[in-house]
């Protein structure tokens, strides 16, 4: 009875918004169109006022003001629209939703785990009540097996979420930015004694069968998993945890990630959307030259330009040759420099695929920096008092991906129209229509980061691009190496396009090659020679030197073996193969 609860009622707000968008934008209630405009256009200009801050004569109280009658005008037009689309009414679809459905649903060999974070009342003997801590219960499905579902209680949440908390500062410590740094030739102990625990405390209260059972055509019971996280398990790419064996879950398992095991019904529901050209935009210019028709935008106390050692979007010069990698394969021109505008990005309607390669951002909650974000960009914090202040509670806000002319608009210099503040945030993503797109990549930092909710997700870019449309989104858990991001996604989408693996099979399979049989003898030639060291350094002296250094190493050192480089990429959504005519996709 629990089991089927929660998979009717887990992450309902999400269900409830993307049928709405998916109403919306049908074109099936031609009446409510200039509804529908008004809605969208409010929408924008929440998000846009919110990120100027105050006029050039308007009080900051007076701004605060202005955000909340506007805030209270877009729920009033969303709940008028939400009463006259019938699609709403979910009552009898989720009513159909429970063990046995989604149990037929999942692949041969494939189990499914909802994981749920909840909180429990106690009533003392004395009288009243007091909140038990919070805890952490997955629900185990196998395939076929809805009557055998199991309910496993894994204890307190909070020791498990100091462990996920210090197992992604452990492995973001393996490494440094999205710039090339030095790499670590043995495995750190400290690593990998929190990823045993973490194996210990979730994973094998789950499935210790598995160690003790004969394998099965090479492997145990189950091949794929599909987890269902909840709370800050969200956060924790399982793929990097440790068998008793010393090997990854990932050699044992093919595993993709959703917000509830429902998900696994909604592309049979799924209306066919026509499907546009891959897109992919890389390395953008963030720094755009003045125009004629720039502007500088309004909020005077945010004015001055960012000191010279401060935060920036600085350039990243891996992500140009992602991008031409990755459009090579997908047979495009890509987006680059000056051409990636945020105007251009939200104008996009259902590209197949689309590809991002560049800067990613992600603030906590209030109106500090998250520490790891502010060690990566610098130790000035005035420049960024624009994604950090007032008004900002819109977890929606808080990340995003960096475009052309966001350095600009941080530095309040002044950029073309068509750039606006330069940062695709997390909103205006869910205020677009990807309801055709197969696949979106988030090739940048902390992509799949965001403020999570419990039983409702991660309020974030992933949960923007789930409300677009999107069928499957790769995203990153923490800073993302240069040169690995560039090998990684190569052999990913040949994986796809070439290989015709699935989403999931193509991912796992490129990161077992990145962390296995990539050599430093293997890439010298290609990647380390002096004109590509040359790029990548971008007159980097001490880059230079590190290039050169692995350039010089033996032939069989592997430069990306650890988690570091390998694992902050998941994949959220659908797993299969991509669809070859590329026309129609679900």
């Amino acid at each position: 009875m629990a089991a089927d609860i929660i998979l009717r009622r887990k992450a309902i707000g999400l269900e409830v918004a993307v049928t709405q968008r998916a109403a919306l934008l049908s074109g099936r209630y031609p009446h409510l169109e200039p509804q529908i405009r008004e809605w969208t256009t409010w929408r924008t200009q929440l998000a846009t006022k919110t990120l100027s801050g105050p006029a050039e004569n308007e009080s900051p109280e007076d701004h605060k003001q202005a955000l909340n009658e506007w805030s209270t005008r877009l729920d009033r037009l969303e709940r008028e629209l939400a009463s006259q689309i019938p699609e709403l009414g979910m009552d009898d679809r989720l009513r159909n939703v429970d063990r046995h459905v989604v149990a037929s649903a999942l692949p041969e060999r494939a189990v499914l785990v909802e994981f749920l974070r909840f909180n429990t009342l106690s009533f003392p003997v004395a009288g009243g009540e007091t909140w038990k801590p919070a805890q952490y219960v997955a629900f185990v499905l196998e395939a076929g097996r809805g009557d055998e579902v199991r309910m496993v209680d894994l204890g307190d949440a909070e020791p498990i979420e100091t462990m996920v908390r210090t197992f992604r500062l452990a492995v973001q410590q393996e490494g440094a930015t999205r710039k090339l740094e030095s790499m670590p030739q043995q495995p750190r102990e400290a690593l990998w004694e929190i990823a045993e625990r973490l194996r210990v405390a979730v994973f094998d209260k789950l499935f210790e069968p598995e160690w003790n059972e004969p394998p099965a055509n090479g492997s145990g019971r189950y091949r794929r998993l599909f987890l269902a996280t909840d709370g800050e398990l969200n956060l924790l790419p399982f793929e990097a945890l440790r068998t008793p064996d010393g090997r990854y879950l990932t050699d044992e398992y093919e595993i993709s990630y959703l917000g509830t095991g429902r998900d696994l019904l909604r592309s049979e529901a799924s209306v066919v959307v026509e499907a546009e050209e891959p897109v992919v935009a890389a390395d953008p210019a963030f720094a755009l030259a003045r125009t004629a028709n720039s502007s500088a935008g309004n909020g005077s106390e945010f004015r001055g330009e960012m000191e010279r050692e401060g935060i920036r979007f600085s350039p990243l010069p891996g992500t140009r040759l992602e991008g031409e990698r990755v459009s090579w394969r997908l047979r495009v021109v890509p987006w680059v420099a000056e051409q990636v505008l945020k105007r251009k990005v939200k104008q996009l309607r259902c590209p197949w695929v689309l590809h991002t390669a560049t800067h990613g951002y992600f603030l906590s909650d209030g109106d500090h920096l998250r520490a790891e974000f502010r060690q990566l960009r610098g130790t000035n914090r005035k420049s960024f008092e624009r994604l950090s202040g007032e008004g900002l509670q819109n977890p929606m806000l808080r990340s995003g991906l960096a475009l052309a002319g966001s350095q600009n608009w941080l530095e309040r210099q002044p950029v073309p129209e068509e750039a606006g503040d330069g940062l695709l945030t997390a909103e205006d993503v869910a205020t677009m229509d990807l309801r055709g797109t197969a696949l979106a990549v988030l090739s940048a930092c902390n992509t799949g980061m965001g403020q999570t909710r419990h039983g409702e997700g991660v309020f974030g870019l992933r949960r923007g691009f789930l409300l677009a449309g999107v069928k499957t989104l790769v995203m990153s858990l923490w800073k993302v190496d240069d040169l690995a991001a560039v090998l990684l996604m190569d052999r990913f989408y040949e994986n796809l396009l070439d290989r015709k693996m699935g989403r999931c099979e193509a991912l796992r399979e490129a990161q077992r090659f990145l962390r296995r049989d990539v050599t430093v003898g293997g890439i010298r030639q290609e990647w380390l020679n002096e004109e590509m060291i040359a790029k990548l350094a971008v007159g980097n002296a001490e880059a230079r030197e590190r290039l050169k250094k692995w350039r010089d190493s033996p032939d069989d050192a592997r430069p990306f073996r650890e988690v570091f480089y390998w694992a902050p990429f998941i994949l959220h959504g659908e797993t299969g193969p991509l669809d070859s005519s590329r026309g129609r996709e679900r």
